[in-house]
């Protein structure tokens, strides 16, 4: 009776796909970052682990120190959010921009790692207050304020539900210097709020 024909890999090929299953790493599939109510940032992150390990966003908030980390127990595809709140960081009355500095790292403990960075510049808000006799010219500041907007996307937004650049028009010619100071108060007051 004749033995039944038996298909070996043969041991090179044999340790090269045992060597590149070892050296597979994890895999950060999508990073996306956002801010909301203006100093906190929200950074969601989607990775594929091939084994148990870690994912991690470290890094500085204006010079801060910040590190958290999220275990991750066995093979799999996880979707991962991460909060970094600037008041808890004790960053209160700035004088400059927010500058998110962070790093996502995810660590298998083969040591196999894969990273991006992440890097988010939240300007202070800016008010722009046209001249005396503004009434008369409507609307002459906002095509500079879409035109600064437009330059630095990544800094100024003047739409949205938390814009930063705020155009505030006022009736100069028919309005105290009193009345036209108390409207404004509550321009500053919103564009200031969680800054």
């Amino acid at each position: 009776m004749r033995k039944p024909p038996v298909l070996g890999l043969g041991l090179p090929l044999t340790l090269l796909l045992l060597s590149a299953a070892a050296a597979a790493a994890p895999v950060l599939d999508r990073v996306e970052s956002e801010i909301r109510k203006t100093r906190k940032l929200r950074v969601t992150v989607e990775a594929t682990f091939t084994g148990p390990g870690e994912l991690r966003l470290e890094g500085t908030v204006n010079g801060v120190p910040f590190s958290k980390r999220k275990r991750i127990r066995r093979a799999s595809a996880r979707r991962v959010r991460f909060r970094v709140d600037a008041r808890k960081l004790k960053l209160r009355r700035l004088a400059e921009p927010l500058d998110f500095d962070l790093r996502v790292t995810a660590a298998e403990k083969s040591g196999a790692s894969a990273s991006r960075k992440v890097r988010v510049l939240e300007p202070l808000p800016l008010i722009l207050l046209p001249g005396l006799g503004n009434e008369l010219t409507p609307g002459s500041l906002d095509a500079f304020a879409s035109a600064l907007a437009l330059a630095s996307p990544a800094a100024y937004r003047t739409t949205g539900p938390r814009p930063n650049l705020i155009v505030h028009g006022y009736p100069s010619l028919t309005s105290s210097l009193g009345v036209l100071g108390r409207e404004l108060d509550p321009v500053v007051d919103r564009a200031l709020r969680g800054t």
